[in-house]
Protein backbone atom coordinates (compact mmCIF):
# COMPACT_ATOMS: atom_id res chain seq x y z
CA UNK A 1 0.00 0.00 0.00
CA UNK A 2 1.48 3.33 -1.07
CA UNK A 3 1.07 6.49 0.94
CA UNK A 4 1.25 9.96 -0.49
CA UNK A 5 2.74 12.50 1.83
CA UNK A 6 1.31 16.00 1.65
CA UNK A 7 3.35 18.79 3.07
CA UNK A 8 1.53 22.00 3.71
CA UNK A 9 3.36 24.66 5.59
CA UNK A 10 1.74 26.79 8.26
CA UNK A 11 2.33 29.79 5.99
CA UNK A 12 0.33 28.11 3.21
CA UNK A 13 -2.51 27.37 5.64
CA UNK A 14 -2.48 30.95 6.93
CA UNK A 15 -2.53 32.34 3.38
CA UNK A 16 -5.41 30.02 2.45
CA UNK A 17 -7.39 31.04 5.54
CA UNK A 18 -6.82 34.73 4.78
CA UNK A 19 -7.94 34.23 1.18
CA UNK A 20 -11.12 32.45 2.30
CA UNK A 21 -11.82 35.23 4.83
CA UNK A 22 -11.30 38.01 2.26
CA UNK A 23 -13.50 36.27 -0.31
CA UNK A 24 -16.23 35.75 2.30
CA UNK A 25 -16.06 39.37 3.43
CA UNK A 26 -16.23 40.54 -0.19
CA UNK A 27 -19.34 38.40 -0.75
CA UNK A 28 -21.21 39.98 2.17
CA UNK A 29 -23.30 42.94 1.08
CA UNK A 30 -22.71 45.29 4.03
CA UNK A 31 -24.76 48.21 2.62
CA UNK A 32 -27.76 45.87 2.13
CA UNK A 33 -27.34 44.56 5.67
CA UNK A 34 -27.29 48.13 6.99
CA UNK A 35 -30.49 48.94 5.10
CA UNK A 36 -32.14 45.94 6.79
CA UNK A 37 -30.83 46.82 10.26
CA UNK A 38 -31.32 50.60 10.04
CA UNK A 39 -34.76 51.09 8.55
CA UNK A 40 -35.36 54.70 7.52
CA UNK A 41 -38.75 56.37 7.41
CA UNK A 42 -38.59 60.04 6.40
CA UNK A 43 -36.22 61.67 8.89
CA UNK A 44 -36.35 58.76 11.35
CA UNK A 45 -34.02 55.81 11.59
CA UNK A 46 -35.25 52.69 13.36
CA UNK A 47 -32.71 50.40 14.98
CA UNK A 48 -34.31 47.45 16.67
CA UNK A 49 -36.84 48.96 19.07
CA UNK A 50 -35.19 52.39 19.15
CA UNK A 51 -35.94 55.38 16.93
CA UNK A 52 -33.76 58.40 16.20
CA UNK A 53 -35.15 61.45 14.43
CA UNK A 54 -32.39 63.09 12.39
CA UNK A 55 -34.36 66.26 11.57
CA UNK A 56 -33.08 68.35 14.51
CA UNK A 57 -29.41 67.66 13.73
CA UNK A 58 -27.31 70.09 11.70
CA UNK A 59 -24.60 67.49 11.16
CA UNK A 60 -24.49 63.70 11.27
CA UNK A 61 -21.12 62.37 12.38
CA UNK A 62 -20.34 58.68 12.14
CA UNK A 63 -17.40 56.49 13.09
CA UNK A 64 -16.91 53.12 11.40
CA UNK A 65 -14.18 50.79 12.65
CA UNK A 66 -12.83 47.53 11.25
CA UNK A 67 -12.46 45.56 8.06
CA UNK A 68 -16.01 46.39 6.96
CA UNK A 69 -15.78 50.07 7.95
CA UNK A 70 -15.68 51.41 4.39
CA UNK A 71 -18.69 49.31 3.41
CA UNK A 72 -20.53 50.41 6.57
CA UNK A 73 -19.89 54.09 5.84
CA UNK A 74 -21.06 53.55 2.25
CA UNK A 75 -24.20 51.81 3.54
CA UNK A 76 -24.96 54.67 5.92
CA UNK A 77 -24.39 57.22 3.17
CA UNK A 78 -26.78 55.35 0.85
CA UNK A 79 -29.36 55.03 3.62
CA UNK A 80 -29.33 58.75 4.41
CA UNK A 81 -29.15 60.00 0.83
CA UNK A 82 -30.42 62.27 -0.60
CA UNK A 83 -32.04 64.00 2.41
CA UNK A 84 -29.17 63.78 4.87
CA UNK A 85 -25.39 63.76 4.61
CA UNK A 86 -23.08 61.99 7.05
CA UNK A 87 -19.45 62.78 7.68
CA UNK A 88 -16.89 61.20 9.93
CA UNK A 89 -14.03 58.78 10.22
CA UNK A 90 -13.40 55.32 8.82
CA UNK A 91 -10.79 53.32 10.74
CA UNK A 92 -9.57 50.44 8.63
CA UNK A 93 -6.66 47.98 8.81
CA UNK A 94 -5.75 48.49 5.14
CA UNK A 95 -5.79 51.17 2.47
CA UNK A 96 -9.35 52.25 1.74
CA UNK A 97 -10.25 52.54 -1.95
CA UNK A 98 -13.60 54.30 -1.96
CA UNK A 99 -14.38 56.20 1.22
CA UNK A 100 -17.60 58.25 0.89
CA UNK A 101 -17.34 62.00 0.53
CA UNK A 102 -17.10 63.65 3.93
CA UNK A 103 -15.36 60.68 5.55
CA UNK A 104 -11.67 60.53 6.39
CA UNK A 105 -9.90 57.15 6.35
CA UNK A 106 -7.28 56.27 8.93
CA UNK A 107 -5.26 53.06 8.65
CA UNK A 108 -4.85 51.47 12.07
CA UNK A 109 -3.16 48.34 13.37
CA UNK A 110 -5.04 45.23 14.40
CA UNK A 111 -4.77 43.24 16.58
CA UNK A 112 -1.70 45.12 17.80
CA UNK A 113 -2.27 48.89 17.96
CA UNK A 114 0.13 51.09 16.03
CA UNK A 115 0.53 54.83 15.57
CA UNK A 116 -2.47 54.80 13.20
CA UNK A 117 -4.58 53.32 16.01
CA UNK A 118 -3.62 56.17 18.33
CA UNK A 119 -4.17 58.74 15.56
CA UNK A 120 -7.65 57.30 15.02
CA UNK A 121 -8.40 57.57 18.74
CA UNK A 122 -7.25 61.20 18.80
CA UNK A 123 -9.29 62.00 15.69
CA UNK A 124 -12.43 60.43 17.13
CA UNK A 125 -12.23 61.64 20.72
CA UNK A 126 -9.43 64.16 21.10
CA UNK A 127 -10.05 66.29 18.02
CA UNK A 128 -13.70 66.74 18.96
CA UNK A 129 -14.96 65.13 15.73
CA UNK A 130 -18.56 66.17 16.19
CA UNK A 131 -18.19 69.07 18.57
CA UNK A 132 -20.96 68.92 21.11
CA UNK A 133 -23.16 67.00 18.69
CA UNK A 134 -24.16 63.35 18.76
CA UNK A 135 -22.06 60.79 16.93
CA UNK A 136 -23.08 57.41 15.50
CA UNK A 137 -20.66 54.55 16.25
Amino acid sequence: MAFVKFTISMLDLKQSALQIFRETLAAIDIPATMRRKLAREDSRIHLGGAMLDLAPFERICAVAIGKASVAMSCGLTELLSPDFRAEGIVVTPSLAKSVPSGFRAIIAGHPVPNEGSFAAGRAIVGDNLCGSRQALY
